[in-house]
């Protein structure tokens, strides 16, 4: 029997107070479409998609990011 920790990767994360640049960057180059988000403690706060990111750049300014 199969068990989580057998096929689990390293979580990838980024810190809550990056970029939104810096978040599409990091997906881009890891070739994921969600982070982690961590706080300056390194834990584990949260998650951003890039469903996520669309949204929030059809609603806002582009130069916000």
């Amino acid at each position: 029997m199969s068990i989580v920790k057998q096929i689990m990767k390293k979580p990838i994360t980024i810190e809550n107070s990056a970029s939104l640049f810096k978040a599409m960057s990091h997906m881009a180059n890891s070739k994921i479409s969600r982070l982690l988000t961590t706080n300056d403690s390194g834990d584990i706060v949260g998650i951003i998609t890039e469903k996520d990111i669309g949204f929030f750049l059809l609603v806002n300014d582009s130069e916000k990011i």
